[in-house]
């Protein structure tokens, strides 16, 4: 039995599975591990979608001389930074395909169909009996839960969903313990830099002749990535053809739409380029690379033809601003977990946007252990080591929970609180809502946090209201959960709240009449933004319709 690892990421996807043992990536797009996170949605000729690399030509093809995108239509790119949001976003979802709006949720089950065909498609590997996917350690429940819809529509039997930290921790742990670094304690950072989100998670490894055993620490992520650095360096390529070409009013906004991706495709490829390699060279900084660009403004209207050059110096000087964002969510993780960076033993990097050498310059500047394996077939390579991990996850829970070599407990990234009621200090008489944490952030999972309470009688439904996040003002709300007893509780009874954070995600709330020991319990699985069982079915059997193109 085979139960594949899909990293779902921002940019990339990667697929892996374990065999003796071991993981083996999925060949995917051009011979290589992973797939752009990349779909053009059009109705021309019949609903359509093309996913990967091969979507922003056809998309320029498609849209030719036109200074906007036409209706029918579309390129999608980062719309991970939009799961679970069921509302409209400035551009962001929802996208149209013919007459219907599209949401994250949806553009994610594209691509994990893509991902399941391209593995069905070759007949020598294991046959696909489940799969584990991966999410951002910053995920909140309603965002997990989409990503669970998606997998859902795509028809893949969907085992477990993991964090991508603690995918990495899997894979490092298990690497770790083939090349026989046992006997030891370490206290280590994942940094996984990717395309959307970076995630911060301290883990401590306790070395030994058996299982490897990780316990995470604490994690802390922002919405940073591969596609913001992609964005700036354009913003730098536009204000050098403005000097070079002498036209100070050209900006995004004067070009037509084809150029406008251009632009973006000519910034990944100046990143790419200049860091590749970079550590090898005896003077990165002074690495230039140059291409020439000729913009379009209209069908009549083309610019003048500029040489642009970039160097690594210039570059790493234009997202300064990224990387300074980068390293302070490094310490504010540190801050979290009461550490400093001569508590680590090692940085992992991991994430496409760990490969940016400045990014490992201002890592090994306070770290000098830092950890990265940039060669494409080495198991902790940034870019599928997420895959890597969820595939021995897995594998493991294909042996009903057996542990593969290394054993891994994660942490609640956000406090999670049920609203109450408390005495007003302003309004004699008079009450306020406050927000009582049940589980706090950095709390190792499984774990079940649970309070006592006085309830208000006369009623034998009582409605409890989840939050999640780290203080009042950030905290969004789960849902509200009405826990019916048979019989109403009497004013100033006491009930005992449990909310149970299960080591798969799960969440179980939980509420105890302290009188009687009656139990009611409620499974966290609806949010707004969620789609309900009936539209659900409905989505996944239009997607099943729905032609889409990866393979030329």
């Amino acid at each position: 039995m085979a139960v594949y690892g899909i990293d779902l990421g921002t940019t990339f996807c990667s697929v892996a599975y374990v065999e003796r043992g071991q993981p083996r990536l999925v060949t995917l797009e051009g011979g290589g591990p992973t797939l752009a996170s990349l779909v053009l949605l059009t109705s021309r000729g019949g609903p359509r979608a093309v996913v990967g690399s091969r979507a922003p030509s056809a998309y320029r093809e498609l849209v030719g001389e036109a200074e906007r995108a036409p209706g029918d239509v579309v390129l999608v790119r980062g719309s991970k930074n939009h799961m679970g949001v069921g509302s409209s976003v400035y551009a962001g979802p929802p996208w149209r395909l013919g007459e219907r709006e599209l949401y994250s949720t949806d553009i994610a089950a594209v691509i994990l169909r893509t991902l399941a065909e391209m593995v069905r498609a070759r007949p020598a590997l294991p046959p696909l009996d489940g799969v584990v996917v991966s999410h951002p350690q910053r995920f909140r429940n309603r965002e997990k839960l989409a990503t669970g819809q998606a997998a859902k529509m795509a028809g893949l039997p969907l085992w477990g969903m993991i964090t991508e930290p603690d995918a990495a921790g899997w894979a490092y742990g298990l690497h770790a313990r083939a090349v026989g670094a046992q006997g030891t304690s370490q206290t280590f950072m994942v940094f996984d830099f990717g395309g959307g989100t970076l995630d911060v998670t301290l883990l401590r490894r306790e070395g030994g002749p058996g299982v490897a055993q990780l316990h995470a620490i604490d994690s802390y992520g922002v919405q940073l990535g591969g596609l913001a650095i992609d964005q700036r360096i354009r913003d730098a390529l536009v204000t050098q053809y403005a000097e070079r070409a002498s036209d100070h009013a050209f900006s995004l906004a004067a070009v037509n739409e084809s150029t406008r991706e251009r632009l973006l495709e000519l910034a990944e490829w100046f990143k790419i380029s200049l860091n590749t390699d970079a550590g090898t060279d005896p003077s990165p900084l002074s690495r230039s690379r140059r291409r020439k660009f000729t913009p379009v403004f209209d069908q009549d209207t083309e610019g003048e033809e500029v040489t642009l050059e970039l160097s690594l110096a210039e570059l790493s000087r234009s997202i300064g601003g990224e990387l300074d964002r980068a390293m302070a969510c490094a310490e504010e993780a540190l801050r979290r977990a009461s550490l400093d960076w001569s508590s680590l033993d090692e940085v992992l990097l991991t994430g496409g946007s760990s490969l940016l050498w400045p990014l490992q310059q201002r890592m090994r500047e306070r770290c000098p252990r830092v950890r990265i394996h940039d060669d494409p077939g080495h198991p902790l390579n940034p870019l599928t080591i997420v895959a890597s991990g969820a595939a021995i996850h897995g594998a493991a829970l294909a042996e009903g929970g057996a542990r593969v070599g290394v054993a891994l407990s994660g942490v609640v990234p956000d406090t999670f609180s049920v609203r109450a009621w408390e005495p007003s200090p302003e309004s004699p008489g008079g009450r306020r809502a406050v927000l009582i944490p049940l589980v706090p952030a950095g709390t190792a999972t499984p774990f079940v946090g649970r309070r006592t309470f006085s309830v208000r009688g006369g009623s034998s439904v009582l409605p409890v209201e989840v939050f999640e996040g780290r203080s009042e003002r950030e905290a969004t709300r789960v849902g509200e959960y009405r826990m019916t007893f048979p019989q109403p509780m009497p004013d100033g009874a006491r009930a005992e709240v449990r909310l149970d954070v299960r080591s798969n995600g799960v969440l179980v709330l939980s509420v105890v009449d302290a009188a009687t020991g009656t139990i009611q319990e409620a499974r966290l699985d609806d949010a707004p933004g969620l789609y309900s069982d009936e539209v659900l079915a409905a989505r996944a059997s239009w997607l099943q319709s729905l032609r889409v193109d990866w393979n030329g």
